[in-house]
Order: C-alpha cells, then sequence, then structure tokens
C-alpha cells in the first residue's frame, strides 16, 4: 500500500472520527457481549483547553496523525497503522505513567534525523526512558525526495531503526511551528499533565537532549 496516507484535519483543528490507539494509553472498549458501553471518540475525551499554540508554554493542540502504538510489536505492518491523538499521551492523574512526552520530527533524507534514531536503537533508549515515566512519539514528515511520506517511506524508517515507541506520519505538518527545518531533528518536550510545551530542543545534541529529559524529570519527582 505505497499511498500518501490521509491526514484528517487541519493543524490544530480536533476531528472526528475513529478511536486512537494508546501510546501507552487506553486501547478500545468494546460494544461487546451485549452491553450498551461504548468508547469515547478520542476528539471528545477529556483534553486540556486552548488556547493552542506551539511556542513555549502553550498547550499543544490534539492533533490526529496516521500511524502505529509500537510499530516493533505488529512487524512493521502498514495494515495495522491507526489514529493516534495527542490525547493518547494526556496523564492528568498519572494512571497512564507518562510525566513527559518527547516528541522527535525528523525526514527520511535527514542525516542528523537518522543519527538519532541509531542512537536510540543501539543504546536502548526508549525502554531506558520509559521505565523512567517518559514515552516518545516519533514523526516522519517529508520522505528521501522532501515530498509527504507515504506509507512504504514510514515502515521503512521504522523497520531500519526498529522502533518501539508511537510513531507516526505527519503528511500535512501540523507539527511544524515547533520548529524550522533547518533545525532538525527538532525534539519537543510535553508536560503530559497539561500537554503544556516546556522545551524546545534542536537536533543534533542527543545526549544534550536527555540530560535536559533528566532535568525536567527531577522537577517531577
Amino acid at each position: 500500500m505505497d499511498v500518501v496516507p490521509l491526514d484528517q484535519g487541519r493543524a490544530g483543528e480536533l476531528t472526528g472520527g475513529s478511536a486512537g490507539v494508546g501510546g501507552g494509553g487506553a486501547g478500545g472498549v468494546g460494544g461487546t457481549g451485549g452491553t450498551s458501553e461504548v468508547e469515547v471518540p478520542k476528539h471528545l475525551a477529556p483534553y486540556p483547553e486552548g488556547p493552542y499554540g506551539d511556542n513555549l508554554g502553550s498547550v499543544i493542540a490534539n492533533h490526529q496523525f496516521i500511524g502505529w502504538s509500537n510499530p516493533a510489536a505488529v512487524e512493521y505492518d502498514v495494515e495495522q497503522m491507526e489514529p493516534v491523538w495527542m490525547s493518547d499521551f494526556y496523564d492528568p492523574d498519572g494512571s497512564k505513567n507518562i510525566k513527559l512526552l518527547m516528541i522527535n520530527s525528523s525526514a527520511q533524507w535527514c542525516p542528523p534525523c537518522r543519527q538519532e534514531y541509531r542512537h536510540f536503537q543501539n543504546k536502548g533508549t526508549f525502554p531506558e526512558y520509559r521505565a523512567k515515566g517518559v514515552m516518545f512519539l516519533g514523526s516522519l514528515m517529508e520522505n528521501n525526495a522532501y515530498e509527504a511520506p507515504r506509507y512504504l517511506d514510514a515502515r521503512a524508517w521504522v523497520s531500519t531503526y526498529k522502533v518501539d515507541f508511537p510513531f507516526v506520519i505527519d503528511t500535512s505538518f501540523k507539527l511544524g511551528g515547533l520548529f524550522t527545518m533547518d533545525a532538525i531533528p527538532n525534539n519537543t518536550l510535553i508536560d503530559t499533565k497539561t500537554m503544556k510545551v516546556i522545551r524546545l530542543m534542536p537536533g543534533g545534541d542527543t545526549d544534550g537532549m536527555l540530560r535536559i529529559i533528566d532535568t525536567e524529570l527531577q522537577k517531577r519527582q
């Protein structure tokens, strides 16, 4: 399935549609067994009120993307891609054990982006930080041709780096307000109790970025 995926909605718009996957969050509540219980659509799920924005201190909008909650768990199968919402990571009461959300924005053509993902893969960065209460969310915004990424571009990326954290394709550049193209990979840190942007970290210094995360974690002990 090598098509440009449909990335529903405009940047910052809460769109209707399917319930998303839990990037460490909730799964589906089925209507099985003759019960009348149904899952609340993700665009109606609890989420901090706006105004929304991309600046430090702003609440990030409840964007919807297409991707995986764990690409490795489904063997990087594009048929298993599904909606992922920012609200999947909202954790005001700590029940999801997500203190911080680190959003990585990368492009397939970007050498520093590839270097950062090799760091994640070779040093076991995600399992280490997930145990500390940090969730990663990876996003691919362009392919090698500087175009919107396709499903197969996303599969190539996650399978190459054995990605086992939530990963999405940002075909309509919803996260573009968080950075400039000359500063990728970009890593944005979100406080999941409020979904506010607390750090904007240009790529190129993965160890430095992780030290910043450690500092923010210490504030939340």
